[in-house]
């Protein structure tokens, strides 16, 4: 039973830094800032509501020809 609750704590860990990349990588489409989304509403709580915000924005003001 101990091993299986490593495993779901690595899987989760590993599942955690996936989203914080997919966070931080700079989407320069609507599907890429989408995918944001989906991640959040699939893995709910996965990031604040200001930082996924924050993210979006960015990416958008990226895409738009403003800062990054």
């Amino acid at each position: 039973m101990r091993a299986a609750e490593r495993e779901q704590e690595k899987l989760t860990a590993t599942t955690d830094a996936i989203a914080r990349k997919i966070l931080a990588t700079r989407a320069s489409t609507p599907a890429g800032m989408m995918v944001k989304l989906r991640v959040n509403d699939t893995w709910p709580g996965t990031y604040d509501d200001d930082e996924l915000l924050a993210s979006i924005t960015a990416d958008i003001r990226s895409v738009a020809g403003g800062e990054s």
